[in-house]
């Protein structure tokens, strides 16, 4: 009885001996691809860190891109400006040159009766979009955005001389003659003491 038990063991070995062999090949099949998927993984971390580093980068250069376009405004807006002075300026010189009547006098109820005096340099920011003059209670040559930063030594009743402006905050003198109500400003030296 011994022997038809081994016997019979041994055939089973050797019928399942080919299904053993193909479960053992599952079995390492099974393991190569759980490697493939660890490296996956690890490959996967490595790149979503890469995509979350160009995407800061992406932000940040857009930021950039922001400021440089505000700068660039803003530099348009001062030729703008600059552009107006020198057409002012010129349109000055040529009315005083061709003026037949250089003598003559404007009547008294015509004139500003404001007296120009000088003060301590201060400087100041626009409070809103303000418009500026080119000359006391004359007409209006440009539009200042808000908190538009400038420098005064001179006022004359309600309205304040633009001496000079700063442009990427470098200050530079006024190329002409340019007036702002006091009532459209904010003295900066006041507010910072």
């Amino acid at each position: 009885m011994k022997q038809i038990f081994t016997l019979f063991f041994l055939l089973t070995l050797v019928v399942h001996a080919g299904e053993i062999q193909r479960l053992e090949s599952m079995v390492s099949d099974i393991d190569k691809i759980k490697n493939d998927l660890q490296q996956e993984k690890d490959k996967n971390r490595v790149l979503n860190k890469k995509l979350e580093f160009y995407s800061n980068k992406i932000k940040n250069l857009n930021n950039q891109i922001s400021i440089l376009k505000s700068k660039i405004k803003s530099n348009k807006m001062v030729k703008k400006i600059v552009k107006v002075e020198k057409k002012c300026s010129l349109n000055n010189q040529i009315k005083e040159e061709n003026n037949p009547f250089p003598s003559l006098v404007m009547k008294k109820k015509y004139k500003n009766d404001y007296d120009v005096r000088y003060v301590k340099a201060s400087s100041f920011r626009t409070n809103g979009q303000v418009k500026i003059y080119d000359s006391i209670d004359g007409s209006a040559i440009a539009v200042w955005n808000d908190k538009t930063s400038f420098t005064s030594n001179q006022r004359a009743g309600k309205w304040i001389k633009i001496t000079g402006l700063f442009v990427n905050k470098i200050w530079q003198p006024a190329g002409q003659e340019l007036w702002v109500k006091s009532c459209d400003v904010l003295n900066r030296t006041q507010v910072s003491e």
